[in-house]
């Protein structure tokens, strides 16, 4: 009789411990077909770990890059930055037109695989597997193009779908384009702003005249070189803070997004002039704040800063 028991609590045990490992595996089945790395996720041995999703993964296009050819490829938007797995691959912007990369191989091996990473300013971001072809057929890409089919595929994978990422955490409601033009126009208008700048190791930076235009405010800077060592800038920054008083021990600042600069030149020259315009997303501050501009010199050199307050940004005035 206690033989019969035995047998069947036994039985009943290796039930449930089957029924258990069958709700194991098919959650298991259910959580690898989601994750986009279940091999990995499962043999990392952290409780503290979390799976990454398909949908969170943006696909990659795969690149045949020669020696002997060049590669082409068309964004539609300007190129905002460039990153390449392994220096044997060289890629350039091109000269006139800021949109087309050139892409080629340097002593890239025959049966190795690479990646290539672009950027654009309107947010796109774009992954290439680049692999080496002696002699391509395909020489010239218009990656825009590529939209349609990357959503249908992308779908049907179950991997992100979205084309952009918003790099710019505000709307601009401008396009670069027509921010630029805005900047180039503020070149030449006339100045209207006096005495709000600095002086420094032959250096002068010296605010000129603020304009706005729908989301943007543009700033335009004389930066003048009376120095014998050539200014190359590193960085600019804007910033909102808190007018520092006595009794304060700490000032908040945050950092104005800078949406371009125009010109590009990032030299002046010694015994030299240069107006540029920076543009940012418009903010309005109360008068307890004021709006610093920092300017710095590559290498750790001559470092340039300077306040607005609410008064002189007051002035600003309409396109």
């Amino acid at each position: 009789m206690k033989t019969l028991q035995l047998k069947r609590q036994f039985w009943k045990i290796s039930l449930i411990l089957w029924l258990l490992g069958v709700k194991i595996y098919a959650q298991k089945e259910k959580i690898d077909s989601t994750i986009s790395n279940p091999n990995l996720f499962f043999q990392t041995n952290s409780q503290y770990k979390l799976p990454i999703d398909k949908i969170s993964i943006k696909g990659s296009y795969p690149l045949a890059v020669s020696d002997v050819k060049t590669l082409h490829v068309i964004f539609p938007a300007k190129i905002r930055e460039v990153d390449t797995g392994t220096p044997n691959i060289l890629v350039q912007i091109t000269e006139s037109f800021d949109n087309v990369l050139r892409i080629k191989s340097i002593n890239l091996p025959e049966k190795q695989e690479t990646n290539l990473t672009v950027l654009t300013e309107d947010g796109g971001l774009y992954s290439f597997l680049a692999s080496y072809e002696k002699n391509p057929e395909i020489l010239n890409i218009n990656i825009g193009s590529n939209a349609k089919m990357d959503t249908q595929l992308s779908n049907k994978m179950g991997i992100n779908t979205f084309a952009k990422s918003n790099w710019i955490e505000e709307p601009i409601h401008q396009s670069l384009v027509e921010i630029e033009q805005n900047s180039n126009f503020i070149l030449d208008r006339k100045n209207f702003i006096k005495n709000v700048g600095m002086k420094s190791q032959g250096m002068i930076a010296q605010l000129r005249a603020i304009y706005n235009a729908q989301s943007i405010q543009y700033f335009k800077l004389d930066l003048e070189n009376n120095s014998e060592i050539p200014f190359q800038i590193d960085f600019i920054k804007l910033y909102i803070k808190d007018i520092q008083k006595l009794n304060k021990s700490a000032i908040q600042q945050e950092e104005l997004k800078i949406v371009k600069i125009q010109p590009l030149e990032n030299e002046i020259p010694t015994k030299s002039k240069r107006t540029i315009v920076i543009s940012t997303l418009m903010k309005s501050i109360p008068s307890d704040k004021i709006v610093e501009i920092e300017i710095y010199e590559k290498e750790e050199g001559r470092h340039l800063r300077f306040q607005i307050d609410s008064l002189i940004l007051s002035k600003s005035k309409e396109l």
